[in-house]
């Protein structure tokens, strides 16, 4: 019951007729003229939707066409950005397979060939033997150059001292 009231209240009845409604004039006992309010209420809406009025039929005619306009524009809209994000998917994916190919091709270039590993592995350890002999190489000469060195200071110094 408060339910019917309030859509009483809400569609059918609104200014003083809708303020002074209330659950008791419905339940249990509907009174006449609270039964006859509403009736003639729902009798005019009824009417305006029988016998349309002109301007009220201009209006509504013309805000379904406004409607029409504004949904054709928005579906333009709406396909343009549809095209648009399915081109991007195409290439998105077309670059994924590039990507994975761009993998498998370094994955082939980073891995010796099994009849190559050995040789590759010769290789390795020559290679490590030289960088070693070279590193002790360079130690040596640093060595002698730091001591070439502070022979030339000591004897700069003498020679300043004198």
């Amino acid at each position: 019951v408060a339910e019917i009231v309030v859509h009483i209240h809400n569609e059918l009845l609104t200014g003083a007729d809708g303020k002074n409604l209330s659950k008791d004039n419905l339940y249990p006992n509907l009174k006449p003229v609270v039964l006859h309010t509403i009736y003639t209420r729902a009798l005019q809406i009824i009417s305006d939707l029988l016998y349309p009025k002109a301007k009220r039929s201009i209006q509504f005619l013309s805000g379904i066409i406004n409607f029409i306009h504004f949904k054709e524009a928005c579906w333009e809209t709406y396909a343009e950005l549809l095209w648009e994000n399915k081109s991007c998917m195409d290439k998105m994916q077309q670059l994924n397979c590039v990507h994975q190919e761009a993998l498998m091709k370094l994955g082939k270039l980073n891995s010796v060939p099994a009849e190559e590993q050995e040789e590759f592995r010769q290789l390795l350890d020559n290679l490590q033997e030289l960088q070693h002999l070279l590193n002790q190489e360079f130690r040596q000469n640093t060595t002698v150059l730091q001591k070439g060195i502070a022979q030339i200071n000591q004897i700069f110094q003498k020679k300043t001292s004198v």
